[in-house]
């Protein structure tokens, strides 16, 4: 039986007899072969957006003023699943991925 092209950031759904491969979808990303099932991609790293398929790497830093949390689609994102904008009174420079508790600094420190 002939074997499937193994590509980088691509999965193939083994068992179904096809030997089609299906990108990494938006927000996740892969730089190995082999993958099995889409799972297997890697969900976008906090801080930044995977806008694409089929991607080696996050390719778009999260936009200055919102936060993305991971496998974030948008560097702007709205669904506060994977980010949001920054809250009022609070500071999310470009890049920023984590909680807002944790990240985000309150504005009020730095104009006393």
């Amino acid at each position: 039986s002939p074997s499937p092209t193994l590509f980088i950031d691509s999965f193939v759904i083994l068992g179904t007899g096809d030997f089609i491969t299906y990108p990494c979808p938006n927000g996740t990303f892969s730089n190995e072969t082999g993958l099995k099932v889409e799972e297997e991609c890697a969900n976008c790293t906090a801080g930044w957006a995977c806008v694409g398929k089929a991607l080696l790497e996050p390719n778009t830093l999260c936009q200055q003023g919102y936060y993305c949390q991971g496998k974030a689609k948008t560097p702007t994102p709205l669904d506060t699943i994977t980010g949001n904008i920054c809250p009022e009174g609070h500071y999310c420079p470009t890049g920023t991925g984590v909680t807002i508790a944790d990240w985000c600094i309150h504005i009020s420190r730095y104009h006393k």
